[in-house]
């Protein structure tokens, strides 16, 4: 025997460490290339990069100070290029005072100068740019949770720049121009120059024409802005795991030996993609209840291949479409939902839904709810970038319903109690007996044959007997008739409850992300979310106050 674990989160971690260092080290080098560009000195731009690596040494400090570890939402959010503002701020000026000196001034006069002469401004732009993330310090919930280290870091990086601005670059460029420049060297390079005289010229060109650049502005700005309205916005951002949840849902009340049946018809259907590495489906609940499901549902981990071996799609996104069209034209019957391990977790523990959006509708009747989760459904369909609308099925299990007539009960002289015994006699049977043996005691149950709890119409011709002697059949005195209950009976705050959830359509799941949910509380309307939870939910809740 062999244990081969089948999904572990160290994939992802790895993953997301090399995303960060990789991040990291492609943006210092970036920055470096470009300052030397465009300072157009070697000893300049050195000087003025080597504010990155201390100044990440001050995040890191402010990191440890306030319990944030390395991660990709700490540490991929750093923008080297606000980082090195300060420092080429005063560079510049330093530079350019040296190259302007006055007299019997010093090298090191003439950085002192330069320092005093931007350090009010240069204080007041990184401070504004600080004040920017102050908000996010504030977020509550799993927002806070998610942005809070990032803005720490960010502001952190920000303050140790300015203070390594202010301190290190002047003392640093002293060191390094201490005799001044040479006769010959010059900071600005000639595709510099031109690029300068180049600005200038549209510059005045703008300042003589100033209505017609303002009017320009203004239209432009009013495009910018019109655009919002077709634009999807996010506010959290999407995580590519590099695995792959299809959660399947069958009809309620299938039994155990049809679900599994089911599931590996679809394992054989997902195991004809090439970029699918392995399956593993899920079925039920597991010894410890971590996961309240039922035999009709299951988790499907679909496990990856590289996607550098991929022949056939480009994206995660076309291969989600493919096997989803795959599947519902094979399989029909079943509901389909794509999502990722974790992002699955996350939203079902915040809100109990496995999805993004929720429209949760509370009562206490299930025909009240479900009426109402069917106009939510056709109101909810028809929001623009919404597809495969779906509502969660928790009704539709057949049970055998027996409702006494007391009328005909007592024009027999008998009562509902007497009902209630032969029912339970043909279900669980009664005690008629007990064997003792030794000190072991077992207890004799009579009971009716087992068609009796399969077959309604033996059910009906049950005897019961009157007390005038008279024999009775079971048909006459209740109604026996197959109904359709509910599967399950959730509950939210203690009130019965129908949710509809439209998950996430984004760019990165176009209309498949987590195409439905499962309700934290009765029943769910589920579907794909238009291209932004934010601007989707918005345009729900206009389709709803509509409709």
């Amino acid at each position: 025997m062999k244990i081969v674990p089948f999904y572990d989160q160290a994939f992802v971690i790895d993953g997301t460490i090399h995303t960060v260092e990789k991040n990291l080290f492609e943006g210092f080098v970036l920055v470096s290339v470009i300052l030397f560009l465009f300072l157009g000195n070697l000893r300049a731009a050195l000087i003025t990069a080597a504010i990155i690596p201390f100044s990440m040494l001050i995040s890191f400090l402010g990191m440890r100070v306030f319990g944030i570890s390395a991660n990709l939402m700490s540490l991929g959010a750093i923008d080297f290029g606000m980082i090195v503002d300060g420092a080429v701020v005063m560079m510049e000026n330093s530079v350019h005072r040296l190259e302007e000196r006055r007299g019997r001034e010093t090298a090191v006069e003439s950085v002192r100068r330069a320092a005093h002469e931007v350090v009010r401004p240069m204080t007041f732009a990184v401070v504004i740019i600080i004040s920017v993330y102050f908000p996010i310090l504030f977020l509550q919930g799993l927002e806070g949770r998610m942005f809070r280290p990032m803005a720490i870091t960010v502001c952190t990086a920000l303050a140790g720049s300015l203070l390594l601005a202010l301190t290190m670059v002047p003392m640093l460029t002293s060191f390094a121009f201490g005799r001044g420049l040479p006769p010959g060297e010059r900071t600005r390079t000639a595709w510099l120059e031109r690029l300068a005289d180049a600005y200038a010229r549209v510059l005045g060109i703008a300042i003589r024409l100033r209505i017609l650049t303002v009017a320009s502005s203004v239209v432009v700005l009013g495009v910018a802005l019109g655009s919002l309205w077709y634009i999807g916005t996010e506010f959290m951002p999407k995580l590519d795991e590099g695995s792959i949840l299809m959660e399947t849902r069958k009809l309620p009340g299938v039994s155990l030996t049809e679900s599994v049946a089911v599931s590996k018809k679809i394992e054989q259907r997902l195991r004809r993609f090439p970029e699918i590495a392995d399956v593993v489906i899920k079925i039920g609940r597991p010894d410890f209840a971590t996961e309240a499901m039922g035999i009709n549902e299951g988790d499907t981990y679909l496990l990856l291949k590289p996607m550098s071996t991929w022949t056939r799609f480009h994206s995660k996104e076309d291969l989600i479409k493919a096997v989803d069209k795959d599947l519902e034209a094979t399989i029909p019957g079943v509901a389909y939902s794509f999502t990722q391990p974790m992002a699955m977790r996350i939203d079902e523990t915040i809100s109990g839904v496995k999805a993004d959006l929720a429209v949760k509708i509370f009562g206490d009747d299930f025909r009240t709810l479900d009426g109402l989760g069917q106009q939510v459904l056709k109101a909810i369909s028809g929001v623009r970038g919404a597809a495969d609308a779906q509502m969660e099925v928790t009704s539709g299990v057949a049970e055998l319903t027996i409702s006494p007539d007391r009328g005909n009960l007592a024009r027999y002289g008998l009562n509902v109690t007497d009902v209630e015994e032969a029912i339970a006699s043909a279900g669980s049977g009664d005690i008629i007996s007990e064997v003792i043996d030794g000190q072991k005691r077992y207890t004799v149950s009579l009971r009716l044959p087992q068609r009796y709890l399969t077959d309604p119409d033996a059910m009906r011709g049950i005897m019961l007997r009157a007390p005038g002697g008279e024999q009775v059949s079971l048909e006459q005195v209740a109604r026996v008739e197959v109904r359709r209950g509910p599967e399950s009976i959730n509950r939210e705050e203690g009130q019965r409850a129908l949710s509809s959830c439209p998950t996430s359509g984004d760019a990165t799941w176009e209309a498949s992300w987590r195409k439905c949910g499962i309700a934290s509380a009765g029943r769910s309307v589920c579907l794909p979310a238009t291209s932004s939870n934010m601007a989707g939910s918005s345009r729900i809740r206009n389709a709803l106050h509509g409709g």
